[in-house]
């Protein structure tokens, strides 16, 4: 698949529009079955954060695509067998370190969302019971 229209700067330009449709029916096409959300590739979200494929396709409009993604992987892209020299063997090897990775990530993502809430409970030293409100 040609990727050159990553490389134009012009967002508003006939072949990154088309670029960019393409992207998201190949991220579409690929997706697993009970999933609805795709990681955004946009400069923003940097494949960090899921959402719509529409949500997606306006954030590469809005402020790009990384250019540096050249190989789709949390898009379905397999790793290309020929260009590796590896084998099978290198391919597997790869899912799970990025499958490995991703839940790392989600671990990270889930405790920084705690110690966010639980930091949140304390105000001015005051801790809040359950049930309480801040205004009274």
């Amino acid at each position: 698949m040609d990727r050159s229209w990553m490389d134009i700067r012009n967002r508003r330009h006939p072949l990154y529009i088309e670029g960019v449709k393409e992207f998201i029916k190949f991220a579409i096409d690929h997706m697993p079955p009970s999933e609805t959300l795709i990681w955004c590739p946009c400069i923003r979200c940097n494949n960090f954060n899921k959402m719509t494929p529409d949500e997606a396709e306006e954030h590469m409009y809005a402020w790009g695509v990384v250019v540096a993604y050249n190989r789709w992987v949390y898009h379905g892209e397999e790793f290309d067998q020929e260009n590796n020299g590896h084998g099978n063997t290198h391919i597997e090897e790869e899912s799970i370190t990025v499958d490995a990775m991703q839940e790392i990530l989600d671990d990270v993502r889930a405790e920084q969302f705690t110690n966010d809430w639980t930091d949140c409970s304390t105000i001015d030293g005051d801790h809040l019971e359950h049930g309480d409100t801040i205004l009274e």
